[in-house]
């Protein structure tokens, strides 16, 4: 069970990574609270739709995020945000 301090971390970190994206107020808070959303979670979709969509917007990023859907398995499996094993 994530305690409250983890749980505003996990927010504060999700909005930084959302504002990055592009993705303004009130959106961001609004996904950030969503129980789900983490950095890694965020970034996985961001680059997988980068890699396989030919117009992507963060309309799109959005619309994935809130649906709450996996992220295919496909060139972003493995991704981990800021770890330093990751090659």
């Amino acid at each position: 069970m994530t305690t409250p301090m983890n749980e505003q971390q996990r927010i504060q970190e999700a909005k930084a990574c959302l504002k990055g994206l592009y993705i303004s107020e009130p959106k961001r808070s609004k996904l950030a609270a969503l129980p789900y959303i983490n950095q890694e979670y965020i970034m996985s979709w961001h680059i997988y739709l980068s890699n396989n969509v030919e117009r992507y917007r963060p309309g799109l990023l959005i619309y994935k995020l809130e649906q709450g859907e996996e992220v295919p398995d496909d060139d972003v499996s493995g991704y981990h945000f800021n770890d330093p094993d990751r090659e």
